[in-house]
């Protein structure tokens, strides 16, 4: 029987989840992104803040940030990637600035769901010096409701 590399990959993750610790190997980024991953909702193998921090990294068009050193590296914890600072493996600092970043930060990023469970932990967002285009009532619903330093340089 053949079986497509999701799958073979999904044997493996069901494999080592049962004889190694989640905590120790999340799964490979873009393994996570795969509708076809049967364990993406897991979320100690596909660490939903690493998910939010991917899809921010391509909506702000990453590939052309000045330094993404780890950003979306599929085995490398998000906690090492530039500019993202965690306690205790959650994020609670994001500082981007004077990075290439460029794109528009929308009240939809800032207040969704997910955003709200993936980032509540998020104290510092320093985006300034980049070519963001973000409205004031985002920003300051951003530091009223989440936040406790905003720097965008609007």
């Amino acid at each position: 029987m053949n079986n497509s590399p999701v799958d073979v990959l999904t044997q493996f993750y069901q494999y080592i989840t049962f004889h190694i610790p989640k905590s120790s190997n999340p799964a490979p980024l873009e393994l996570c992104s795969s509708q076809q991953f049967d364990l993406s909702s897991d979320t100690i193998l596909c660490p939903v803040q690493r998910n939010a921090l991917r899809d921010f990294y391509y909506s702000t068009k990453g590939e052309e940030w000045t330094d993404s050193t780890n950003w979306t590296d599929p085995y490398i914890s998000h906690c090492f990637w530039r500019g993202v600072s965690c306690t205790n493996d959650v994020v609670t600092e994001l500082d981007l600035a004077n990075n290439g970043l460029s794109g528009k930060l929308t009240l939809r990023q800032v207040n969704c769901t997910d955003c709200r469970k993936t980032l509540s932990s998020l104290e510092v967002l320093d985006l300034s010096d980049n070519d963001i285009k973000v409205s004031l009532i985002t920003a300051f619903h951003a530091v009223t409701t989440i936040l406790q330093s905003l720097s965008l340089m609007i």
